[in-house]
């Protein structure tokens, strides 16, 4: 029992000299951001809605255009599997980095479910200026299951080839 009262004590007087707030003024760690490409910007992201699906955010992603895409998942997440070139920004830090994040570029938020998180996390940045933001409408899952670019397929594979293969199959199997 002294021990856990020590304790208290020390927190007590570390709290007070001022030593605890710069601890947690530095957590937790905004990420760098990371641009997809070094292209222009995408002209096709200005569409009505928040949400923006996925046949127009890959051919801008697979071009190199200019724009963030944010993992809303929890890290643990984004570090099994991710959008390949996306940066971790869980949906419950994203108010606290918003300071780190330049608002003159387009953000893509997602997440696995496809909308609570990346939801969550596009209505903060817009509720602090942003003015580029969308929300990937079928979420990490559909990105991986049509083969594009994650972590764990770094390469991607485009959903056509993948369409051209299996109807060639069936057209030989007939």
């Amino acid at each position: 029992m002294k021990h856990c009262l020590n304790i208290v004590l020390l927190a007590f007087v570390l709290n007070s000299m001022g030593c605890g707030e710069e601890i947690i003024e530095e957590l937790p760690d905004c990420p760098e951001v990371v641009y997809v490409g070094d292209g222009a910007q995408p002209s096709s992201f200005h569409t009505g809605g928040q949400l923006l699906g996925i046949d127009v955010i890959y051919p801008a992603y697979a071009a190199g255009e200019k724009f963030v895409i944010i993992d809303a998942r929890p890290p643990l997440d984004h570090n099994l599997h991710s959008i390949k070139d996306s940066i971790s920004l869980p949906y419950y830090d994203v108010e606290k980095c918003v300071n780190a994040l330049p608002k003159d570029v387009w953000y893509i938020t997602y997440c696995a479910c496809p909308h609570n998180e990346s939801q969550h996390a596009a209505d903060v940045l817009e509720e602090n200026g942003f003015s580029k933001v969308k929300v990937l409408d079928e979420g990490y899952i559909e990105w991986r299951n049509r083969g594009y670019p994650t972590t764990d397929n770094p390469d991607g594979t485009p959903a056509e080839e993948d369409n051209t293969d299996s109807s060639d199959d069936e057209s030989t199997a007939g």
